[in-house]
């Protein structure tokens, strides 16, 4: 059986690297059938993009009532879904991802954040982290030096305590991965 991965970790922990390079792996070097996809409202770019300069297309844009099951089963023969930006699927989303691994027995690899700029639970990383099969951390670090496990946002000339819960970095906006006494520093927990 196939089985649905959730790769979570705060900002510049290199989940979008490792999803280009996971699908370099299966599609070019394994010769995998493989496509990406990735929630509309990520407006940042059309494509995967990480901070280190590669890029892949994306193959799906999931719209918030975007049928994620029956647009993968409509895509033909896959080995594998990768999926970027997973915490801004919808739960109902993200168990779709579930049911295309165990009905149609394809790999699915989804990449995300776990937590918003205030310390709460994404709806997709929330159901994520409740049915997927694994669940891997990556880690990136504190300005301190401690594992940051927060992520927060300044903008407006300050850290931010409240305000919508997602903000696309379009250069107005800047994010920090941090550790939760850092976090406490800077937001106030």
């Amino acid at each position: 059986m196939a089985t649905l991965t959730f790769n979570y970790g705060c900002m510049n922990s290199a989940k979008s690297t490792n999803l280009i390079q996971t699908r370099h792996n299966l599609g070019v070097v394994n010769n995998k059938k493989v496509i990406v996809l990735k929630p509309s409202i990520d407006t940042k770019s059309e494509k995967v993009v990480s901070r280190i300069g590669v890029e892949a297309p994306v193959d799906i844009n999931v719209t918030r009532d975007l049928d994620v099951f029956a647009a993968v089963q409509n895509a033909g023969a896959l080995d594998a879904v990768l999926v970027e930006e997973a915490q801004f699927l919808t739960s109902e989303q993200a168990m779709q991802l579930l049911k295309i691994a165990t009905l149609l027995d394809i790999t699915v690899i989804a990449y995300g954040l776990r937590v918003d700029a205030f310390a709460n639970a994404f709806e997709g990383a929330s159901q994520l982290m409740a049915i997927a099969h694994k669940i891997n951390e990556f880690e990136t670090f504190c300005e301190c030096g401690c594992v940051a496990t927060m992520n927060a946002r300044y903008a407006n000339g300050g850290w931010q305590k409240s305000g919508n819960q997602v903000a696309i970095d379009d250069g107005s906006v800047k994010y920090l991965a941090l550790c939760s006494k850092c976090y406490d520093k800077y937001v106030g927990l």
